[in-house]
C-alpha cells in the first residue's frame, strides 16, 4: 500500500484530528471499554450514547458528515 496518502493535506489534518478527539473521548469517558457491548448490539447506538454520557460531547466530533452518512442522522 502507498503511503502517500497520508501525506496529503485533506488527510494530514483528518488524521490529526481524530487523534485529538480520540484523546479528548478517552480523557472524558474512560469507561468505554467496560461495557457489556455483546449485551447491547439491539440497543439504538443513541442509547449508548445517553448512557456514557457522551452525546454532547459528540457534537464536537469531527466526523459530524461520516456520522450521518454512516448512521443516518446527525450528532
Amino acid at each position: 500500500m502507498d503511503a502517500a496518502w497520508c501525506l496529503r493535506t485533506k488527510w494530514r489534518r483528518l488524521i490529526w484530528d481524530a487523534i485529538g478527539f480520540g484523546i479528548v473521548v478517552g480523557q472524558k469517558v474512560p469507561e468505554l471499554f467496560s461495557p457489556r457491548w455483546e449485551e447491547g448490539w439491539e440497543r439504538p447506538i443513541t442509547d449508548w450514547q445517553d448512557e456514557l454520557g457522551i452525546s454532547e460531547l459528540l457534537k464536537t466530533s469531527p466526523f459530524q458528515d461520516e456520522f450521518a452518512t454512516i448512521y443516518g442522522f446527525n450528532l
